[in-house]
């Protein structure tokens, strides 16, 4: 269990009765991919747990300190729902300010949007779009390149839709995916881990859908410990430097600082043990924000375009296309990985706008 990514759900859990609304539903979705669930509550609410599913943290939450309750989680759900609650914005901000993966569903979307001081309106036509009965409603034009294209990798896909209001202003987040009406259906930020907000009612479609269950599995995988990112080392000669022994089955991040560019390198060992390292931007990608890679396990993918590669195949790979740029300075000698940094340098101008993992 103590392995597992946490996930907290903000309010809105359970009805008077106890029966289980459609939330529960979404919690569902989260324990099917993987990991596990907490309730994070208003300071006036009170904490009913599911019968198997919760976790039973009553002497770790205090109604009263939602940042400690938001600190137990690796990421945050705010649901939908008929209201939105001065503690669920908050909440929002928080994960904005900090950094924490945050996805917002229906009105879950309009407290992210509050938190950076966004409006919402009545959409003109509610008759067609809030039909709660309805599996699949009409279709969303999804942008590329953005965050959601890489979770759904399609530019149309068909939703369900049971709302009567939409985003009017949403500073600092991007829209990712309209509907049919020019609505923003999904908006995101870019300059964030995770900070989506849906529209829509991904936890109803996921077991049928693929699409919707991606979405949950992409933020899960999202809300993990991040690898190891580090500085780079220098020797006297400017070389960069790494022990051999830092080095594992599991990506190192390096940033190297050249004339206020922050250049990302990543270093990993392949099946067999040979540590692997190249420049952390893809060839027809570079110069985009998101031309970056993350590790997907023995794999690694380009958060711009989505193409993955074999981390056993780093080595191999053509100078051309969507593939990592090698590093073709590189020696090992007495448990030391040296780096020539001529050719960093010159790559400077696809780093200019980067926003990958960095120290």
């Amino acid at each position: 269990m103590a392995n597992k990514v946490i996930i907290g759900i903000v309010g809105k859990h359970y009805i008077s009765d106890k029966k289980r609304t459609d939330s529960y539903i979404r919690d569902e979705a989260i324990f099917d991919n993987g990991a596990l669930a907490i309730g994070i509550l208003s300071p006036n609410e009170e904490l009913f747990y599911c019968e198997n599913n919760w976790m039973q943290l009553e002497d770790k939450l205090l109604k009263s300190d939602i940042i400690g309750q938001i600190k137990l989680c690796d990421g945050i759900i705010l649901q939908g729902g008929i209201t939105n609650e001065a503690y669920e914005s908050f909440i929002a901000k928080y994960c904005y300010d900090n950094n924490i993966p945050c996805l917002g569903i229906c009105a879950g979307q309009n407290c992210i949007a509050y938190a950076l001081n966004g409006t919402i309106k009545s959409v003109d036509n509610p008759e067609n779009h809030n039909k709660p009965n309805e599996e699949y409603v009409h279709y969303i034009n999804i942008e590329y390149p953005s965050k959601f294209y890489n979770i759904v990798k399609e530019n149309r896909i068909k939703v369900n839709s049971r709302h009567k209001n939409i985003l009017e202003k949403y500073p600092l987040l991007q829209v990712s995916a309209t509907d049919e009406d020019g609505y923003p259906d999904v908006v995101e930020s870019e300059n964030k881990k995770f900070y989506i907000g849906v529209r829509f009612h991904p936890e109803s479609l996921y077991k049928i859908d693929t699409n919707m269950n991606n979405i949950f599995r992409y933020f899960i995988d999202q809300c993990k410990k991040v690898n190891k990112i580090v500085k780079a080392n220098m020797d006297k000669d400017g070389n960069i430097i790494i022990k051999e022994n830092d080095i594992t089955d599991k990506v190192v991040y390096i940033s190297y600082e050249y004339e206020g560019v922050t250049i990302g390198l990543l270093a990993v060992k392949d099946s067999n043990g040979n540590v692997k390292v190249v420049i952390n931007t893809c060839q027809s990608c570079g110069g985009s924000p998101y031309a970056y890679f993350v590790q997907v396990g023995n794999k690694i993918q380009c958060q711009n375009c989505g193409n993955m590669f074999a981390i056993d195949e780093l080595d191999n790979l053509v100078e051309d296309g969507c593939n990592p740029i090698a590093v073709e300075d590189k020696q090992i000698k007495d448990g030391i990985i040296t780096i020539g940094t001529k050719q960093l340098k010159e790559l400077k101008g696809k780093f200019e706008d980067w926003k990958g993992p960095k120290a």
